[in-house]
């Protein structure tokens, strides 16, 4: 996945995530991949390159929201997303992310490949990030 730039605030990384994506597309997106990993069938949505270009931002999410925030104010206006991801460390959820992007574009599962993720966990607290970072957008 395409490495997050440290550059860009997390209230830009989630403003070039909604301009992208709406809402209700990002949380189909979410849910058809989550699907498609766990499922013989490949994702069939779009084009590929858009679930790839829509993991990378995704993992952006996740990278913006996991660095220290440089304000008092800004910690608090994103510790609700911090609060979706701190379950598992940067490295992880890239892990996570690659594993379902991977078999989301595969003809096997996951749990036929013996890959085994947590995925209503994963996909809940993606889901609510997803939904509170959406609030934050401008």
């Amino acid at each position: 996945m395409h490495p997050y730039k440290k550059k860009a605030s997390p209230h830009d990384v989630v403003n070039q995530f909604f301009d992208a994506f709406s809402l209700a597309t990002a949380e189909d997106y979410l849910l058809s991949s989550f699907k498609a990993a766990e499922s013989m069938p490949v994702w069939k949505k779009s084009a590929p390159y858009n679930l790839i270009y829509f993991f990378e931002q995704l993992a952006n999410l996740i990278h913006a929201f996991s660095e220290k925030a440089n304000q008092k104010n800004e910690a608090n206006q994103y510790a609700k997303c911090r609060k979706c991801i701190n379950k598992y460390t940067v490295k992880q959820w890239d892990e996570y992310l690659h594993y379902i992007l991977s078999f989301a574009l595969s003809n096997n599962s996951l749990s036929e490949a013996g890959v085994q993720l947590e995925l209503m966990h994963l996909f809940d607290y993606l889901k609510q990030l997803l939904a509170t970072s959406y609030l934050l957008k401008s």
